[in-house]
């Protein structure tokens, strides 16, 4: 998404399109692994995308802006298939960083713990 509105100069029709195709894209990926996944009669776990910790004003606006979007989208996906959501966009803050990007011990164990509560109030059935 960045790729492709950097190369139009992240001009305001470039920001949009590139929000609109990705979502329909990732949205379209999305329906069908949690078609296939469902259609193995397991419960499924749709985790949130969490937001990253940029400074840049511009590229941190953009970023929650298109996650917003995303995350909404998951969360529509979740009801039309009755998943349960890992909220990882809700669970980590600031200190939970290594960097912009990465995870430090302690947002890591903050995942882990989220999933492994799900696993364990879903065994699965065999």
């Amino acid at each position: 998404l960045l790729n492709a509105m950097n190369g139009q100069g992240f001009s305001a029709g470039a920001i949009y399109a590139g929000l609109g195709d990705g979502l329909r894209e990732t949205s379209t990926a999305y329906r069908k692994l949690i078609s296939r996944l469902d259609s193995l009669g397991c419960h499924i776990a749709i985790c949130t995308v969490y937001r990253p910790r940029f400074k840049g004003f511009f590229l941190k606006g953009l970023a929650n802006l298109g996650l917003a979007f995303h995350n909404a989208k998951l969360s529509e996906i979740s009801e039309e298939y009755d998943c349960s959501v890992i909220d990882l966009a809700a669970v980590l803050d600031g200190e939970d960083f290594a960097n912009a990007l990465e995870l430090n011990p302690r947002g890591g164990m903050k995942v882990v713990e989220n999933i492994s509560h799900f696993v364990l109030d879903h065994p699965a059935s065999h």
